[in-house]
């Protein structure tokens, strides 16, 4: 019999696709393949007054949010690169200097955990604060660093698994999560496209 939930004919997802993004895709580099690698995203604002940090995120194909070195989430969940799945922050800031940062990773091997897609990052982020708005959101402003502080010739524990994470902390960058981190030897992030784009 028929799903009543969820008919044959019925979308991937029940909600339409969001198409109006702002921000694009971007990575290190502008291979469409790499494997477990990690790279360090930055933006840093000012903010003229207090205000709040509106951003929708993801990545391929994982994603961890910070703000001025402060843990905010991670993600995204587990979809379909046909329907990929981002999540949203609401954040308060304070007048002043901030940083948004981003360490992303692609784990890019066939496993259960993850389809097989490329390496990227994606968001949207808009600050209003002062009766202004400004978009932050990803593209040729962001600078980033390919890191090198997480071995990646590590094998998959198991198929359901993936990789596991070996990572010598002190080969990160001092600071690099802070407004005040100078980032001038850091590259401007490779737009990969603007959504929706393969394979998202």
């Amino acid at each position: 019999t028929a799903d009543p939930i969820r008919p044959d004919d019925a979308p991937l997802a029940l909600t339409p696709p969001r198409t109006d993004w702002r921000g694009v895709w971007v990575w290190a580099h502008a291979e469409p393949k790499d494997r477990n690698a990690y790279v360090f995203f930055r933006r840093a604002f000012d903010a003229p007054a207090a205000g709040t940090l509106d951003i929708a995120i993801t990545a391929d194909s994982f994603y961890e949010l910070r703000l001025d070195g402060r843990f905010i989430g991670h993600g995204p969940s587990r979809s379909h690169l046909q329907y990929y799945s981002f999540d949203i922050h609401r954040l308060p800031v304070t007048a002043g200097r901030h940083c948004l940062a981003i360490v992303g990773h692609h784990i890019g091997e066939i496993n259960a955990t993850v389809m097989t897609g490329r390496p990227g990052l994606l968001a949207d982020v808009t600050l209003a604060s002062g009766g202004k708005t400004l978009d932050l959101s990803t593209g040729p402003a962001w600078r980033c660093l390919p890191a090198e502080a997480w071995r990646r010739d590590l094998p998959c524990t198991m198929s359901h698994f993936g990789l596991w994470e070996d990572c010598d902390l002190r080969r990160w960058p001092v600071g690099w999560d802070l407004p005040s981190f100078a980032d001038d030897a850091w590259k401007p992030p490779v737009v990969i496209g603007t959504p929706p784009c393969p394979p998202w």
